[in-house]
């Protein structure tokens, strides 16, 4: 062979090597179409780059933004019961002995036809002290006394309002877990039922409609409220005013309308209806 042709032969073979090295097939296959974007050396140093990039929001700055800085709380699904949802309170009833203000039937008598502060205070004061009864005898006594109590001290004794009731009672049973609310709600008096109080409270009984009552019921007056019904919206009350008015029901809204404080004395004038109650704690 001449040296011409050998020249010739060792061009062709450089050429062929050349673009041999240049065929597409000669780049890996997987690595190919990531070269396109970020470049095969960026690529082989991390591989999982773009898959990340894909995750990133438009929002964040760098993949530090998706990282929580706090450990992940898991919430369960499952919803916690909203007001409309959650159970109803169950009936509250406390258990008070009943007093009648009357308890022989002397209603002529004044001291027991305006004794109804006095028989209220006693039912409260009975279960403040743990006491499961009263008996008649024991009624008229205690409603005497109290009252003369009240004659004695402060000048009065049929008609008494709620601050000054809340001041003989203190005094008369030198107990201190008496207290007056003044310009309650309805659910002020729910709110100490259920903490375990008793409520009395001075009202028009006229607006109470009670059957029992000697028409058309007396414009001064107390009872207690000893407990609430939910379901059917009626405050249980111990009504010393008649002789069934243990665990008497009324409508809620009628008891409170109902509500109206008075000036001590003898059917002084009522000039403003007041709401105020006095709460009773053991």
């Amino acid at each position: 062979m001449g040296k011409k042709q050998s020249i010739v032969i060792l061009i062709v073979s450089i050429a062929i090597g050349v673009l041999y090295f240049l065929s597409p097939q000669f780049i890996h296959e997987p690595l190919r179409e990531e070269a396109r974007t970020v470049g095969i050396q960026e690529i082989l140093k991390n591989p999982r780059k773009e898959e990340e990039e894909k995750v990133i929001s438009p929002f964040s700055d760098s993949l530090a933004d998706l990282i929580p800085k706090e450990p992940v709380k898991i919430v369960d699904s499952v919803k916690a019961p909203s007001a409309e949802t959650s159970p109803a309170k169950k009936m509250i009833l406390h258990s008070v002995p009943f007093a009648v203000q009357a308890p022989f039937g002397l209603w002529s008598e004044p001291v027991f036809q305006s004794g109804c502060e006095e028989a209220s205070i006693m039912m409260a004061m009975a279960w403040a002290s743990g006491k499961g009864k009263i008996t008649p005898e024991e009624s008229q006594r205690d409603i005497w006394n109290m009252s003369e109590f009240e004659k004695k001290n402060y000048g009065f004794y049929l008609d008494s309002s709620t601050q000054d009731t809340v001041m003989w009672a203190k005094a008369y049973f030198d107990y201190q877990e008496i207290y007056w609310m003044g310009g309650v709600s309805i659910q002020d008096i729910i709110d100490e039922l259920y903490k375990g109080n008793l409520v009395a409270t001075a009202l028009n009984g006229q607006i109470l409609d009670n059957p029992y009552y000697n028409p058309p019921g007396p414009l001064e007056h107390m009872l207690v409220i000893i407990g609430y019904d939910p379901e059917r919206d009626e405050f249980i009350t111990n009504d010393p005013g008649t002789k069934r008015g243990a665990n008497f029901r009324y409508q809620s809204d009628v008891l409170f309308r109902a509500i109206q404080d008075y000036p001590s004395g003898h059917e002084e004038p009522i000039t403003k209806i007041e709401k105020n109650i006095i709460v009773v704690k053991k």
